[in-house]
């Protein structure tokens, strides 16, 4: 297998995924700043449309990665929320994912519609706290999804690993685009804290993966064709740039704007680097993990 093909082979899971965590934590992140102080009109604004562009990318991504995906398809999956094994019940996660994100987004439709004609501001305000709880529960059963697998996909076993993942990267992500429309200094706190907890948790996935004793396999790093290293140390550099950068700016220069230049080639840095934590995530897998 070649590196174009680890990368690539899981593409629209890992721009899914990251985007749908990206919108995620974009809420988180605006409900905790707009908690310690007012959030001007003309940002609130820029918020939901981001929101709202970010999740709906998501979705077109994630139902095109569908096997087949045609309307009758894609509701017989939604149609299996709850369903019946050899006897045994068992919730049906990824059409709960797909429910509870798609429900979501149309209500940051609907509130981003409102916004821009400038109805109703007061139901605009109680629809958009709504955003991070819908988003939080569908990065939840995204969560769910993989850690249901655990017993076949090995890699994806620990529940807190995955979880914590998904989480960071939300975080991680989110920060970034919040600090874009918000340009609150309070971001870098959650832009160092996330990234932090974010290297942990890669500490942690390699210690569990590399634990694992799988009988006729003696590196199950090796199981990636010599790219896993490669892509780790690259999604660290396209991270840790961006990040080193920011707080250079704070803390040394004293600044909180960034130019318009600079800040998209960052966030772009950014994106780069957490695509390739996530191949990271997908790679094993998509080799000779699923037992």
């Amino acid at each position: 297998m070649t590196l174009y093909e680890v990368i690539f082979s899981e593409w629209q899971l890992v721009l899914f995924t990251l985007l749908a965590q990206a919108a995620m934590g974009l809420a988180l992140v605006y409900t905790g700043l707009s908690y310690f102080k007012k959030i001007p009109e003309n940002k609130f604004k820029n918020y939901l449309y981001t929101f709202t562009s970010c999740l709906g990318l998501a979705l077109l991504i994630g139902v095109l990665h569908l096997s087949n995906p045609n309307p009758i398809a894609l509701l017989n999956v939604l149609s299996r929320i709850y369903f019946d094994v050899n006897g045994d019940m068992y919730f049906g996660w990824l059409p709960l994912e797909i429910i509870t994100l798609g429900i979501t987004l149309v209500i940051g439709i609907v509130a981003s519609w409102m916004a821009f004609k400038g109805k109703n501001d007061e139901l605009v305000k109680k629809l958009s706290y709504l955003l991070p709880l819908g988003s939080f529960l569908g990065v939840v059963f995204m969560v769910n999804i993989y850690t249901s697998m655990g017993e076949t996909a090995l890699v994806w076993g620990d529940s807190t690993i995955v979880f914590s993942e998904f989480l960071f990267s939300s975080l991680f992500l989110g920060s970034f685009l919040a600090y874009a429309i918000f340009n609150d200094e309070k971001s870098k706190y959650i832009i160092s804290l996330s990234y932090i907890g974010l290297m942990i948790v890669l500490v942690m996935h390699d210690g569990f993966v590399g634990a694992l004793q799988i009988s006729g396999i003696e590196n199950i790093f090796a199981l990636t064709y010599g790219y896993y290293n490669s892509i780790k140390i690259f999604g660290i550099i396209f991270t840790a740039i961006p990040v080193l950068i920011l707080l250079y700016n704070w803390l040394i220069n004293k600044k909180v704007e960034l130019g318009l230049g600079l800040f998209s080639i960052i966030l772009f840095s950014v994106f780069l680097g957490m695509v390739a934590f996530r191949v990271m995530f997908y790679a094993l897998n998509n080799t000779q993990m699923f037992l």
